[in-house]
């Protein structure tokens, strides 16, 4: 099925520019990739480490705020928070 790249004009236009005014982003979208996927390589990887680590933070105060009711301790979610806490000292490690 075909997907527009742009589906809403006003951000889609001023997104689209952004792709269109980097080589690797451009080369991106016309291989096919989403325009969202585009826009990430345009920010590139400060910018959008950056924002992906503000959006983790915000999702994991979010989990948090539901552990009293929500946790039961299934053993499926406690290895996932084994991975994340992984995930998590990795980045410091791996980014030196």
């Amino acid at each position: 099925m075909f997907t527009p790249i742009v589906v809403s004009q006003n951000p889609h236009l001023r997104q689209l520019d952004r792709v269109v005014s980097d080589q690797n982003s451009l080369a991106a979208l016309r291989g096919g990739m989403p325009l969202s996927v585009a826009l990430d390589v345009a920010k590139g990887d400060r910018v959008k480490l950056r924002e992906d680590l503000v959006a983790a933070k915000r999702l994991l105060q979010d989990a948090c705020g539901k552990v009293l009711t929500g946790f039961t301790g299934d053993r499926d979610l406690v290895r996932m928070i084994e991975d994340i806490l992984e995930l998590t000292e990795a980045i410091p490690r791996d980014g030196n």
